[in-house]
Formats: structure tokens, C-alpha cells, sequence
């Protein structure tokens, strides 16, 4: 629910990146409600044909669901064009749904994995990443401060000031992230 509301909260920004789960979370859950509001229509339209009824019973539940669809589509045009920015393309490949088998293609590039690092639409939406790795950043902020702590006067052996406690892995005296994960030591 929350990378719905997150979408939601965004309602027309075209502009940057988002995640895989962002976009895919957003899907589901939209797709979740929009099932549901036509159960409930379509439960209303059988009780009415049941009653012997020509009422029109059911137009509050339409009314409802075309309510919801028209409030989620710029929310869902916007989260579908910075899924294709994360992939470093642009947004208007989102007509390219509009051609036979277009659409397989536009759900292959949603699938795919980003630009791993910034691209022209901006910073990686999944937070710090370099070419020492996925925690290139913390790790090298741990060797600096473990670096720093090392012109200090210490035993000659070093033993681990603790364990990580996200994968395990013994901690450096003096760092405050894990060498192996960046999790940040506590």
C-alpha cells in the first residue's frame, strides 16, 4: 500500500525515476481496487436482474468505478513514464503500445532492470550505487574511517568490534558501516 500512496503523492510528476516495485506495487494494488469496484457493480447489476427490476440499481457502483479509473489514470501514465526513464528511455515510448505487439514491448521494458547509477532523467531510484558495487559508497567510507582509526594507538591485533547485524560479518574497530553489506553499524 505504500508504493501506491507513493504514486499517488506523486499524481502528475513525469519528471525522474521510479523502481521496479514502485511501479509494479502501484499496478497491483490499482488493480486489486478496480477488481473489486466491478464485483460490486456487477453484484449489483445480477440483484437487480434477480428482483425482476429495469431500475438502473447499478449506476452509483459505475458512477464509482469510472470515478476511480479517470482519479488513477495520470497517476498511472506518470508512474509508467519514469519506469521507462529508469530504463534510460523516454516517455514517449508509451505509444508504442499503440502498434500490434507494442504493448509486449512496453511491458518488456518495464520489467527490465534500470540504469543502474544517474541517467539523463536523474539520480537511481534505488539509492547509492558505484562501480566499486551496490554499497560502493558506505564501503569506502568504512575504509577511510577504519583508515583513520588505524594512525591511532591500537593492539597490534585486531579483533572485530562486533558483528553486522544484517549479514553477519564482523565489524572493523572505529567504522560505522559494514564492510561487506553498508548497513550502518549500531
Amino acid at each position: 500500500m505504500y508504493w501506491y500512496l507513493e504514486v499517488m503523492k506523486k499524481y502528475a510528476v513525469f519528471e525522474g525515476r521510479a523502481r521496479r516495485k514502485e511501479y509494479w506495487m502501484f499496478q497491483l494494488v490499482n488493480g486489486i481496487i478496480i477488481v473489486v469496484l466491478m464485483c460490486i457493480f456487477a453484484l449489483q447489476i445480477h440483484s437487480t436482474i434477480a428482483r425482476g427490476r429495469d431500475s438502473f440499481a447499478g449506476v452509483p457502483a459505475l458512477l464509482v468505478f469510472l470515478a476511480y479509473v479517470l482519479a488513477t489514470v495520470v497517476p498511472a501514465l506518470a508512474v509508467s513514464v519514469r519506469r521507462l526513464h529508469d530504463a534510460d528511455l523516454g516517455g514517449g515510448w508509451l505509444f508504442i503500445s499503440l502498434v500490434p505487439l507494442g504493448g509486449l514491448v512496453l511491458f518488456v521494458f518495464h520489467v527490465l532492470d534500470g540504469t543502474p547509477g544517474p541517467n539523463r532523467y536523474g539520480p537511481s531510484p534505488k539509492g547509492v550505487t558505484s562501480s566499486t558495487g551496490q554499497y560502493g559508497a558506505y564501503e569506502t567510507l568504512a575504509r577511510a574511517q577504519a583508515a583513520a582509526n588505524a594512525n591511532t594507538t591500537q593492539p597490534t591485533i585486531r579483533a572485530f568490534q562486533g558483528f553486522c547485524t544484517k549479514c553477519g560479518t564482523g565489524l572493523v574497530p572505529g567504522s560505522r558501516f559494514c564492510m561487506s553489506c553498508g548497513k550502518e553499524a549500531s
